[in-house]
């Protein structure tokens, strides 16, 4: 967690490294022109440089099926994006992120599972690729069935990975006693501002005024499909 996290304040943080608070309300998320848009701002909150929004599922969400999000990236130096799924079930840990991607290289799509006790011991497969998503509108897909889940960018497989056990249960990481990835998560939606999988983590609110050619993260529609 972040130093923005904190129980008592409108200010909520997730991950490590950000410089950015999620702010409640409609001032970083709002819906336009028939698309819902999280806005990132320059605008101080908690020590952070930034504000943005983050967007949760109320439910605690399926077991299985298919997540359809269409979306235009924003564009900028340390954006950063994500389409993910999240367990509310604390005995186990479990995160698909469906979409990464970073505001200076929207072309690379990062595509990654994680699973186990907690969220720093865990054991995660994934990958990152050159998907040619750019900064137009375009379609990420998930489809998570009991033995696979599968990536995919305007309808074409760009990763798929087993959820044979014998993947997940790794020698001194246990996870949870349970099928991998076999318990309900929901979808989440946010852009952050850097973090530590960014080589250079600094960013100056001037630097972010002139150099952000977008700083809105679009979505067209989200549609889930649970499996039968």
């Amino acid at each position: 967690m972040g130093e923005c996290n904190n129980n008592n304040e409108p200010f909520l943080a997730f991950g490590s490294g950000n410089h950015q608070c999620y702010v409640p309300g409609t001032n970083n998320v709002q819906v336009r022109n028939g698309n819902l848009v999280i806005t990132t701002r320059i605008q101080n909150g908690n020590g952070k440089s930034f504000t943005s929004g983050r967007i949760r599922q109320r439910s605690n969400g399926i077991t299985y099926g298919r997540f359809v999000i269409r979306t235009r990236l924003p564009q900028g130096k340390l954006l950063w994006p994500a389409i993910w799924l999240k367990a509310k079930d604390k005995s186990c840990y479990s995160e698909v992120d469906i979409m990464e991607a970073k505001g200076q290289d929207p072309t690379r799509t990062t595509f990654t599972a994680h699973l186990g006790r907690n969220g720093k011991n865990i054991v995660k497969h994934g990958t990152g690729t050159r998907t040619n998503a750019g900064f137009g509108f375009h379609e990420f897909q998930l489809i998570w069935t009991p033995t696979t889940l599968q990536w995919f960018v305007d309808g074409r497989m760009f990763f798929s990975q087993s959820l044979d056990p014998r993947n997940w249960f790794q020698r001194g990481k246990a996870t949870c006693d349970r099928l991998p990835f076999s318990q309900p998560m929901s979808l989440i939606l946010n852009t952050a501002v850097g973090g530590r999988q960014f080589s250079d983590n600094k960013i100056t609110p001037q630097e972010a005024q002139f150099g952000w050619a977008k700083n809105t993260f679009e979505i067209d529609y989200v549609r889930i499909y649970q499996m039968r």
